[in-house]
């Protein structure tokens, strides 16, 4: 089975059915549209993450790249108008969204003296933030989760096999309420978040104000870009920090999770850290535990590999 379409397809459907309340099949024309925008954008933000602050003559080498981000960035625009249109015929024309929770249960809540225009706007961006920021990052996890099992079937693979069978059993399916007596594969999640770091470099931020960090003046209007990857392979808090470790959020004899570490932030951290968090984590949770209750991962021809850090 080719695993990264398949656990794309399932995580943007659910990201998908969330914001507009419908599914897509899988071969559907817009659901093929999606995936392909989710993994243009995955191939040209990972490898070509920062092209405006180069030197002009680098950038210039560029120019197919920013050519190609642009071109689509437009198609993303497009694709979220149309969503967005469709939910609107279906209401009135005057509408605006009240809170995240009423959002996600009914997407469009009619008032009489909002902007139309500017609400349109507004829902579109957040039809793109949130279609991009929990659809590819999550999937790719489950992915390297899934690897990670197949290249360890005797250790990784089987001890998360063991809590599924003694919590779960084989009569249902897992439900979010079991992550709190599987500890092993929480930690499993939590040191892949790590050790995989996907957003390696947070969001450029804006310091309000003049402040004073380890001793460097940070003038206020600096932008400011954390280094999450560099937080988590930080050997001051992490015991070798290379190595892929459930058992560091574990306690001693394994029975339990510890508190989740401050220094673990693939989320970013603060008031303007992802909000999608706990969706992620219960999506990657339930991927997890469903497929492993059914099956074992191996490769296909049986060899091994390595997913690197």
């Amino acid at each position: 089975i080719v695993l990264r379409r398949t656990l794309l397809h399932s995580v943007s459907n659910n990201i998908a059915t969330l914001l507009l309340g419908s599914r897509y099949q899988l071969n559907d024309p817009k659901q093929k549209q999606l995936e392909k925008l989710l993994m243009t954008f995955e191939i040209l933000f990972t490898k070509v993450p920062q092209v405006e602050p180069l030197p002009k003559k680098i950038s210039g080498k560029l120019a197919s790249t920013k050519h190609e981000i642009h071109k689509t960035s437009r198609e993303t625009r497009d694709y979220s108008k149309d969503a967005v249109s469709i939910n609107i015929a279906s209401t009135n024309s005057c509408f605006r969204y009240s809170n995240v929770n009423s959002w996600l249960s009914r997407p469009f809540v009619c008032k009489d003296k909002c902007s139309f225009s500017r609400t349109a706007h507004a829902l579109r961006g957040h039809v793109i933030d949130l279609l991009l920021a929990g659809s590819s990052s999550v999937a790719i996890t489950m992915l390297c989760i899934l690897l990670h099992c197949a290249d360890n079937p005797s250790t990784i693979q089987a001890r998360i096999q063991r809590e599924i069978d003694n919590v779960v059993g084989v009569d249902r399916s897992p439900t979010w309420e079991d992550h709190l007596l599987m500890p092993y594969t929480m930690a499993v999640i939590w040191e892949m978040t790590r050790w995989k770091t996907l957003n390696r470099l947070n969001l450029p931020r804006e310091a309000e104000e003049d402040f004073i960090l380890n001793g460097f003046l940070i003038p206020k209007g600096t932008i400011v870009i954390a280094n999450l990857w560099a937080a988590h392979m930080d050997p001051k808090y992490w015991k070798n920090p290379e190595k892929f470790d459930p058992s560091r959020f574990l306690t001693q004899d394994g029975s339990a999770l510890l508190p989740k570490p401050e220094c673990l932030i693939p989320f970013s951290t603060g008031k303007r850290m992802c909000p999608g968090e706990f969706v992620a984590t219960a999506q990657i949770f339930l991927c997890i535990t469903t497929l492993l209750q059914e099956f074992r991962v191996k490769s296909e021809d049986g060899s091994s590999f390595c997913v690197a850090s």
